[in-house]
C-alpha cells in the first residue's frame, strides 16, 4: 500500500503567501488525480486559535499544508504531525527569508 501513497516528505514553500498557496493548491489536485483516496487538510484560517479538534481527532491525513503565520502556530503544527500518516507529506508554506 505505500507504494501508492506519496513518499514522506517535508515540502517547504517560502515566498509570497499567495504564490505559496497557488503552488500548494496544484499540488494538491495532481495528488487527489493521482490518489482518488487521498485525505488532506489545509490549516490557512487566522481565525482559528486552536487547531479543530472535531476534523482531526482519530483522522489520519495523507497531506496537512500549514501555514507559519497561523497564529498559534506550534499547536497547529503538533497537531498536524500527530495526524500526518505514515508515507504522508506536509506542506509547510513560509514567507520569504528576507520577510522574517
Amino acid at each position: 500500500e505505500l507504494k501508492t501513497r506519496p513518499p514522506r516528505q517535508l515540502v517547504i514553500l517560502s515566498g509570497d503567501r499567495q504564490w505559496a498557496e497557488g503552488v500548494a493548491t496544484e499540488a494538491l489536485a495532481q495528488w487527489r488525480t493521482r490518489y482518488p483516496d487521498l485525505h488532506s487538510f489545509t490549516i490557512d484560517n487566522i481565525r482559528l486559535d486552536k487547531p479543530p479538534q472535531a476534523e482531526w481527532m482519530g483522522q489520519e491525513l495523507d497531506v496537512v499544508v500549514l501555514h507559519f503565520g497561523q497564529p498559534n502556530f506550534l499547536d497547529f503544527f503538533g497537531a498536524a504531525c500527530g495526524a500526518l500518516r505514515g508515507g504522508g507529506v506536509l506542506v509547510l508554506c513560509s514567507p520569504s527569508s528576507a520577510d522574517w
